[in-house]
């Protein structure tokens, strides 16, 4: 069975806008698979942490944010700028994914966030 991936790509700078509208992506998302309110806060905040923080892959809040929307969970990879020519696909990180609300730390392109959605539990 092939799994539709639905890309989306933002470069966050320090502009509140585009913060906007990452925190809106992913809360779109996340509710459109019915993901619960806990779960979306913390996937959330888990991605602008990563993004803002200065000791994280991301200082002074410019990465690349990939969001993999797939049917079964996202998966959110928040890379410094610079090695967002590093992050070719989620190929790269499957079967890492064990974890439903843990951050994945990789060694060079950033961490990735998976939150596995409800209605395949039984998949999972």
């Amino acid at each position: 069975m092939h799994t539709e991936i639905r890309r989306t790509r933002i470069e966050v700078t320090s502009d509140p806008r585009v913060w906007a509208g990452l925190r809106t992506a992913l809360e779109h998302i996340c509710e459109l698979h019915s993901l619960g309110e806990k779960d979306r806060h913390e996937l959330v905040a888990s991605v602008e942490n990563e993004c803002a923080s200065g000791a994280g892959s991301c200082a002074d809040a410019n990465c690349a944010v990939t969001i993999d929307e797939m049917d079964d969970r996202v998966e959110v990879m928040v890379a410094a700028k610079d090695a967002r020519s590093k992050v070719n696909s989620r190929e790269a990180h499957a079967g890492k994914q064990d974890s439903p609300s843990r951050a994945k730390g990789n060694s060079d392109p950033g961490k990735v966030f998976v939150k596995h959605f409800q209605k395949n539990a039984t998949h999972s």
